[in-house]
C-alpha cells in the first residue's frame, strides 16, 4: 500500500501482469447450500473465509489490482447475502441455532467487507449499499444533492460526474441515472428545461439511511413488522433495548442472550458510521468527542443514552450546563436524521428560545449549526417557511405555549388532539427536549399537560425515536411525572457541582424578625383604643343601636353601605348578603367589633356625631344618668384624644395622620357635607377618601381607619433586613444583593408614595432612603430605580441597552448569522466585522427614541450597506451571505425584531418618570419609575434587571423582585439572597435559591483543573436512579506536576488568604507549591489550598429566610425539651427535603439543621440593633467553613 502526500491511501493503477490465481477465489460450503441446514459452525467457515479474502485483497491492493480487490470483495459479499437470507428464514421459522449462526457470521463479515472499501473507495462500494432498493434510493438522493449544491441548471453528463465523485456506489451508468431523473420529474422534485436540469421548490425527503441498512437486512416483510412495533431504524432498537428484548423473544421464540447477539450484530453495523454515505449530512461541531462537556454532563448525556431517550427527565440545578448536555443529544441524534425530519425543543419562553437558537449555532460552545438548519417561532410560521423551504430545518426551537395553542379547547370540544399529531407529523418530528419540564406539569388540566400525555403517547407507540426533559427542580413533581409517563432517572449531585466550583456554594440561616419597638407601641395604642371604642358603644347602648338602625329605611341602610362603607364589594350576591347581614344587625345583644359598620351607618344616615349620638340614646334618660354618662363620655374622647396625639407622632402615614389631626373629634359630622358632595363626585377614590375624612370624626369611623395600620405592620421585617445587609457588609465584600418581597407596587402617581414597610414596595423605599447601598426594585407592571444627584440611572441603562446589547452582543449575533457555515477568510472576517461595527455603530447614535419597528429604515440604513460592504469583499459564498442579509430570511427577521423590542425597551427608560415617596421616618425621596412591557418584551426587561445587577458600569448593587423571578431568571453576581416572604412551598424555595447559585465568570477551566488535581481524580458514577447506561465511564490519571499556571494561581489565592486571615498552614506551604510537587502537599493542605481558591475566584452565596417571630401566624416555636427555638412544621418541612452545608459548623446535613436560626436569647425580644451585633460575630470565617464544608462532603462521598 502507497499513501498521497496528504497520508492518505491512494489506488494503483492496474498492472500488466498478474497471477491467476488472485483472479480466482472459491465460496465457502455454505454458499449454495439450503439455509436451512445451516449449523453452528457456518459462521466458523465465513470467519476463515473472510481472513482468507481479506489476505488475499491486501496482496491485490499493493499491486494495485483492482480486478483481484473486486473479485474478493463479491466473493465476500455474496457470503454476507446468503447469511441475510439465512438470517430472516431463521427469524421468520423461529431457528435458534441457525439465528446464532447467522448473526456471528454477519458479525464476522462486516468488518473485512468495511475495511475493503475503506482501503479503494473508487473501486469498492461499500456494502451496505449494494441492496437494490437502498441503492435506488440512494441514486435518487445524490441527483438531488448535487442540483442542490450547484449554482446552475446541470446536464446529465456533470450529474453522473457528481454521482460517481462519490465513494460510496460503483461506478452508475447515463442510463440508470436518465431513469432516475424522469422518475424525479415526474414527481415534480426537479424541472428539466433544454437538457438541463435544477432543483424544483417541492420538499425532497432524503434517504434515512438508518432505517434503510435495517430494512436491507430485514428484507420487507420482516422489517415491517419491526416498523409496526415500533423499531423502523438500528437507532431504535439500540435506544429501546428492553422494550426490544421483549418483541424479538416474542417474535423469534428465543431467549434473550440471541436477542443480545442481534443487537451486537445491529452495534457493529452502526459503528460502521463513518463509512456510511453521507448524502446530506449536517455540519456541526463535534461536542461529544471534545473536551468541552465536564463529567457531570458526559454523565448525564450518557445516562439518557442509557435509558434509549424513552422519556427520561434529569434534575439539574441553575447553571449546571443542561443545553449542552441537550446538544450532545441532539448531536447524536443528527447523525440518523434526514433532511426533512426534525428535532423539536420545547422551551418555557421566548428567552429561552433565543437561549437555545445561540447556542445552537451562535456560542463558542455550542454545535455551531447552520442558522438555515434551525428554526424559532410558531407552529404558523414554520410552516410558511416549510412552505418555501427546498430543506427544512433540523431542529426547531418553540415555546410550550406555541405549540400548546395547537392542542387549545375549541368551543365545547376539549383538546384539540389532531391539530397537534398533523403539526408533528408534517414536520417529521423524531425526537423532543423538554426543558425546564416542570412548568408542564404545574397545572395537569392544563394544555401543556395535555400535549406531553400526547408526546409520551407517540413516544410509547414508536411514532417518537426519543423524548428527554430538564428541570431544576424535577424531584418535587415526581409524583406528577409518573402520571404522565415521564421518569426522573437522574439528579446531578449538587455535592460535585459546587465543590468543584460549576455552582457557588452556599449557605443558608434563619432569621426570626417580630415587631420594631415603634409598631410595639402603635399596636399597644390600638388596643387601648379599641378598648375605648367598645366602652362608647356600651355608653351609648346595643339595644338603642339596633333600634335605630332599624328606623332606618331599608334602600338609605343599602345606598350608604353599598356607595359609602363599600361592604361586600367582592361578592357577586351582595345585596343577599345585605339583607342577611341586617337581619341580623336588627336583633341580638351586645353589638361585637364586626358589627361597628351599624354604628357608621345610623351616624351617616342621621348625620349625628358621637356626642349627638350619646344625646339622642340618652334623650329619656334622668338628668343624673345623662350628666353621668355625659360625664364618662368625656373622659372616653380625652383617653381617645391622647392616643391620637400619639399616634400622630408616631406614623408619618400622610393619609392616616392627616385624618388623626380633625378639630373638634367626636363633637361634629360632616355626614350631611358627604350626602350633598356625592351626587358630583366623578371616580370612586375621589369618594373613598371623602367617606374616611368624614368618618374620622367619630371614634368607631376612625377606628376603621386605624384598623389598616395592623396590615401594615413590616418595619421589624425591613429592619432586621437592612440589619443583616449592614452585617454582612461589614465581613465580607457583598457582590450584589437579591431580596424576594410579596408583589405591592408603589401609588405614586397621586402624589408623594407612601408604602409604609409593606411588601417591595415598603423594602424599596427603605433601601432607597436607608441603605448605603443604590437599590433598584422590579414587579410584573412597573420597575423602580434611584434618583441620584449625579447621574440619571435610566439614561445610564438606556445607553447600556444600546452600547452593550444592540452594539455588541446583538451585533455579534448578525456576524454569526451571516459567515456560519461560508467560507469566509480571516482577512475578509475582519473586514466585514469592521465595516458592520463602523455602519450600526452609526445607526445606533442616530438612532433615537423609538416606538415602533422600523424594517424598511434597518433594510436601508444597515443591511443595504452590508449588503454592498459584501460586494466589495469578493467572498467565494457571497451570494448566501446576502441571501442572509434579507428581511425575507426567518432569522434576520427575527434578529432585527429582537433589535428594535431592546430599542422599544431603551425608550421606556428614557421616557422614565419621576416620583416622591415619603418613608415612615418622614424622610421623603426622589425614584424613577419604568413602565413594564407587555407580551415577550416584558420577559426582556426581566432579563435585563438581571443584566442591570451583573453589570460593572452600572451602579445597581441590590434588587428587590417578587415572584416572577423564581424561575427563569438568570442573575450571576449576587452572593447574598434574603427571602422576606417565608414561603412554605418546597419547589418555591429551590428556585428561589436557584436565582443566587451561578459561579462567578472568574471561575474558569483552570480552576477546575487546580480543583481536580487538588482534590484527585475520580471515576464517575452514576446518582441515577435505576440507570441503565452502558456509556464507559473513566477519568484519565492526573499527573502529580503541577504546570506554571496552576502555580501561579495557588500562590496568588493563598497570599490572598494568608493576607486576610490568620492562616493556620505552615510557612513552607509556599515553597512546596513552588515545587509543583503534588505528592508533597499533605491532604489538609490541599484541602485548603482547594478552599482558598474557591474563595478567591467564585463567590460564596448567604440565603437568609425571615420566619415570622409573633402574632398567631408566628412560624417559630420553642422546643422545651432542647431548649430551643424552631421553625413550625410547615415552614421546615421545605428544608427537610435538602441537603446542605451547616454555615457554623460545616457539616453536611438533611433537614433545617444545615440552615441555623440565629437568635440571642428569646427571639420575640432581640431588635435589630442587637441582632446585628450578633450576626456579625457569628459571620466571621463563614465563608471558609462553608466551602470547606462543601469540599468534605465530596471528600466523604468518594471515600
Amino acid at each position: 500500500m502507497i499513501k498521497d502526500k496528504k497520508g492518505k491511501n491512494k489506488e494503483k493503477s492496474e498492472p500488466d501482469n498478474v497471477p491467476q490465481h488472485l483472479f480466482d477465489a472459491s465460496l465457502p460450503a455454505i454458499i449454495g447450500s439450503s439455509p436451512a441446514k445451516a449449523s453452528s459452525l457456518d459462521c466458523w467457515r465465513a470467519q476463515s473465509f473472510a481472513t482468507r479474502l481479506h489476505r488475499e485483497f491486501e496482496m491485490s491492493l499493493e499491486k494495485g489490482f483492482t480486478a483481484g480487490m473486486r473479485s474478493r470483495y463479491y466473493a465476500l459479499f455474496e457470503c454476507y447475502e446468503e447469511t441475510t437470507r439465512s438470517l430472516r428464514e431463521a427469524i421468520q421459522t423461529q431457528n435458534t441455532a441457525m439465528m446464532v449462526s447467522s448473526l456471528r457470521s454477519l458479525i464476522a463479515l462486516n468488518a473485512p467487507l468495511s475495511y475493503m472499501h475503506r482501503m479503494a473507495p473508487r473501486s469498492i462500494p461499500l456494502h451496505l449499499t449494494l441492496d437494490p432498493v437502498l441503492k435506488k434510493k440512494l441514486i435518487g438522493d445524490l441527483i438531488i444533492k448535487s442540483l442542490q449544491d450547484a449554482t446552475e441548471p446541470l446536464d446529465v453528463d456533470e450529474i453522473c460526474d457528481y454521482i460517481n465523485s462519490h465513494e460510496m456506489l460503483q461506478q452508475i451508468r447515463e442510463e440508470t441515472v436518465q431513469k432516475h431523473l424522469k422518475s424525479l420529474l415526474d414527481t415534480d422534485h426537479i424541472s428539466e428545461e433544454k437538457g438541463l436540469y435544477s432543483r424544483t421548490n417541492r420538499t425532497y425527503k432524503t434517504t434515512n439511511l438508518d432505517d434503510a441498512t435495517l430494512k436491507a437486512l430485514l428484507g420487507k416483510e420482516l422489517y415491517e413488522e419491526f416498523e409496526r412495533n415500533g423499531f423502523p431504524g438500528i437507532s431504535n432498537i439500540l435506544n429501546k433495548k428492553e422494550k426490544f428484548y421483549k418483541f424479538f423473544e416474542r417474535t423469534t421464540g428465543s431467549g434473550k442472550l440471541v436477542s443480545e447477539l442481534f443487537i451486537s450484530a445491529l452495534s457493529d453495523i452502526q459503528a460502521l458510521e463513518e463509512e456510511k454515505p453521507k448524502v446530506m449530512t449536517w455540519q456541526h461541531t463535534d461536542l461529544i468527542g471534545s473536551a468541552i462537556p465536564r463529567p457531570y454532563q458526559r454523565d448525564a448525556y450518557a445516562i439518557f443514552r442509557g435509558h434509549g431517550y424513552q422519556g427520561p427527565l434529569i434534575e439539574a440545578p441553575t447553571a449546571s450546563g443542561k443545553t449542552l448536555v441537550g446538544m450532545m443529544a441532539i448531536q447524536d441524534w443528527l447523525d440518523s436524521l434526514s433532511p426533512g425530519e426534525s428535532i423539536l425543543v420545547l422551551v418555557p419562553t421566548v428567552n429561552y428560545e433565543q437561549q437555545w437558537v445561540r447556542e445552537l449555532c451562535y456560542k463558542d460552545i455550542g454545535l455551531h449549526l447552520s442558522p438555515d438548519d434551525v428554526f424559532a417561532g410558531t407552529t404558523a410560521a414554520y410552516e410558511e417557511k416549510r412552505e418555501q423551504s427546498k430543506t427544512p430545518p433540523a431542529v426547531l426551537v418553540m415555546t410550550y405555549t406555541a405549540l400548546a395553542q395547537l392542542g387549545s379547547p375549541k368551543g365545547k370540544g376539549g383538546f384539540d388532539k389532531i391539530s397537534i399529531e398533523r403539526f408533528l407529523q408534517g414536520s417529521s418530528t423524531r425526537y423532543i427536549i423538554l426543558d425546564e419540564v416542570h412548568k408542564v406539569v404545574q397545572d395537569m388540566d392544563g394544555v401543556s399537560a395535555g400535549v406531553a400525555r400526547l408526546l409520551v403517547d407517540w413516544l410509547e407507540d414508536g411514532s417518537l425515536e426519543g423524548l428527554i426533559g430538564f428541570s431544576g427542580t424535577a424531584e418535587a413533581y415526581r409524583n406528577r411525572f409518573d402520571e404522565l409517563g415521564l421518569k426522573l432517572v437522574y439528579v446531578m449531585p449538587s455535592v460535585d457541582l459546587i465543590a468543584y466550583g460549576f455552582v457557588a456554594p452556599y449557605g443558608e440561616f434563619g432569621v426570626p424578625f417580630t415587631y420594631s419597638e415603634r409598631e410595639k407601641r402603635i399596636r399597644t395604642l390600638l388596643a387601648e383604643y379599641k378598648e375605648l371604642m367598645q366602652n362608647f358603644i356600651h355608653l351609648v347602648g346595643s339595644e338603642f343601636l339596633r333600634a335605630a338602625f332599624r328606623l332606618i329605611p331599608y334602600k338609605e341602610r343599602l345606598r350608604i353601605s353599598m356607595d359609602f362603607l363599600d361592604m361586600y364589594s367582592y361578592r357577586k350576591d351582595r345585596r343577599t348578603a345585605l339583607r342577611n347581614r341586617f337581619r341580623k344587625w336588627s336583633r341580638g345583644k351586645d353589638l361585637n367589633i364586626n358589627e361597628m359598620p351599624l354604628v357608621s351607618i345610623i351616624q351617616i344616615a342621621e348625620n349625628l356625631s358621637d356626642a349627638e349620638l350619646l344625646s339622642r340614646a340618652t334623650a329619656a334618660s334622668s338628668p343624673d344618668v345623662v350628666k353621668k354618662k355625659k360625664k364618662q363620655f368625656q373622659k372616653i374622647l380625652l383617653q381617645v384624644n391622647d392616643i391620637r396625639s400619639s399616634l400622630i407622632e408616631l406614623v408619618k402615614l400622610t393619609y392616616i395622620t392627616s385624618r388623626l389631626d380633625q378639630s373638634k373629634f367626636g363633637l361634629r359630622l360632616p355626614a350631611k357635607k358627604l350626602m350633598d358632595a356625592y351626587p358630583n363626585i366623578e371616580t370612586k377614590v375621589a369618594l373613598d377618601n371623602l367617606v374616611k375624612d368624614t368618618l374620622a370624626y367619630s371614634i368607631v369611623g376612625l377606628y376603621t381607619i386605624l384598623r389598616s395600620l395592623y396590615y401594615r405592620m413590616g418595619e421589624g421585617r425591613v429592619k432586621i433586613i437592612s440589619s443583616i445587609i449592614d452585617a454582612e457588609q461589614s465581613v465580607r465584600n457583598l457582590t450584589g444583593v437579591i431580596i424576594f418581597g410579596k408583589g405591592k407596587q408603589l401609588d405614586w402617581e397621586t402624589g408623594k408614595a407612601e408604602p409604609g414597610y409593606s411588601g417591595v414596595a415598603g423594602i424599596f423605599a427603605q433601601m432607597l432612603l436607608e441603605s448605603e447601598l443604590i437599590p433598584m426594585a422590579v414587579l410584573s407592571n412597573e420597575m423602580y430605580l434611584p434618583w441620584l444627584p449625579d447621574y440619571s440611572v435610566p439614561n445610564l441603562v438606556s445607553d447600556f441597552i444600546k452600547k452593550e446589547i444592540m452594539g455588541s452582543e446583538l451585533a455579534k449575533t448578525l456576524l454569526s448569522l451571516l459567515v456560519q457555515g461560508v467560507q469566509v477568510s480571516p482577512e475578509q472576517r475582519r473586514h466585514l466585522s469592521k465595516g458592520y461595527e463602523e455602519i450600526l455603530d452609526g445607526y445606533l447614535n442616530e438612532l433615537g427614541t423609538v416606538g415602533a419597528l422600523r424594517p424598511v429604515e434597518f433594510d436601508e440604513l444597515v443591511l443595504q450597506k452590508l449588503r454592498e460592504l459584501v460586494g466589495r469583499l469578493d467572498i467565494q459564498d457571497e451570494e448566501t451571505i446576502l441571501s442572509r442579509l434579507n428581511l425575507e430570511y426567518p432569522h434576520m427577521d427575527k434578529w432585527m425584531r429582537n433589535f428594535f423590542d431592546y430599542a422599544l425597551v431603551a425608550s421606556r427608560f428614557e421616557e422614565a418618570e419621576m416620583a416622591e415617596l415619603r418613608h415612615p421616618t418622614g424622610k421623603t425621596g426622589k425614584f424613577f419609575v419604568v413602565r413594564m412591557a407587555q407580551d415577550e418584551r416584558k420577559q426582556l426587561m426581566y432579563d435585563l434587571a438581571a443584566r442591570i445587577l451583573d453589570s460593572d458600569i452600572l451602579p445597581i448593587n441590590l434588587i428587590v423582585v417578587s415572584r416572577w423571578a423564581r424561575t427563569g431568571w438568570n442573575v450571576i453576581s449576587p452572593n447574598l439572597l434574603i427571602d422576606a416572604t417565608a414561603t412554605r412551598n418546597v419547589t418555591a424555595w429551590q428556585q428561589l435559591r436557584g436565582r443566587s447559585m451561578r459561579a462567578l465568570p472568574s471561575w474558569d477551566d483552570d480552576c477546575y483543573e487546580a480543583m481536580m488535581l487538588l482534590l484527585g481524580s475520580r471515576k464517575a458514577k452514576h446518582a441515577a436512579m435505576g440507570s441503565k447506561s452502558n456509556e464507559p465511564q473513566s477519568t484519565p490519571e492526573i499527573s502529580n506536576q503541577l504546570d506554571a499556571e496552576i502555580i501561579e494561581i495557588l500562590l496568588t489565592v493563598h497570599h490572598q488568604a494568608t493576607s486576610s486571615r490568620t492562616s493556620e498552614c505552615s510557612d513552607e506551604l509556599p515553597q512546596k507549591i513552588r515545587k509543583g510537587d503534588l505528592s508533597a502537599l499533605t491532604a489538609n493542605e490541599r484541602q485548603q489550598l482547594a478552599a482558598e481558591l474557591m474563595l478567591a475566584r467564585n463567590k460564596v452565596t448567604h440565603i437568609y429566610e425571615l420566619v415570622k417571630a409573633y402574632g398567631g401566624t408566628n412560624q417559630i416555636r420553642y422546643n422545651r425539651r432542647h431548649d430551643e427555638w424552631r421553625r413550625t412544621l410547615a415552614i421546615a418541612t421545605k428544608h427537610s427535603h435538602n441537603y446542605s452545608i451547616n454555615p457554623f459548623t460545616g457539616d453536611y446535613e438533611k433537614g433545617e439543621e444545615h440552615a441555623p436560626l440565629i437568635y440571642i436569647d428569646d427571639p420575640r425580644d432581640d431588635s435589630p440593633a442587637r441582632l446585628q451585633t450578633y450576626l456579625t460575630s457569628q459571620l466571621k470565617q463563614c465563608d471558609f467553613t462553608i466551602v470547606d464544608g462543601w469540599i468534605r462532603a465530596l471528600l466523604a462521598k468518594s471515600r
